[in-house]
């Protein structure tokens, strides 16, 4: 099992806002899902994923515009691409899987339609 973050049937019921000078809304290290969510971050990034498996469902993801708009993005991700189990066989165990989320905002206007 693994934790799960949002609430309510639609994103506006719950409202997550990254205050400046923070790097990130929310960081995650291991296996998370978030639904139904609304996070707002000026500058930064809304999500900055390390590691494990981030699925984000039926979420708004917004950047705030400021002057330095090439700062704020949605979702930063420095977890490895894969892990080798053995010469022939990859094992998948980060990554991330976006569906039915709303990414707007700095440089995302028009992103992911």
């Amino acid at each position: 099992m693994y934790p799960k973050i949002g609430g309510g049937e639609l994103p506006d019921e719950t409202t997550l806002i990254c205050s400046r000078g923070a790097d990130s809304a929310l960081e995650f290290l291991s296996t998370c899902k978030l639904a139904n969510l609304t996070v707002k971050a000026e500058p930064g990034c809304c999500l900055l994923h390390r590691s494990g498996r981030l699925t984000i469902d039926g979420c708004v993801l917004q950047c705030q515009t400021n002057p330095l708009d090439f700062l704020s993005v949605p979702i930063v991700s420095t977890a490895s691409a894969q892990t080798l189990l053995s010469s022939s066989v990859k094992c998948y165990k980060d990554g991330v899987s976006v569906s039915r989320t709303q990414i707007g905002g700095a440089n995302c206007q028009g992103c992911f339609n």
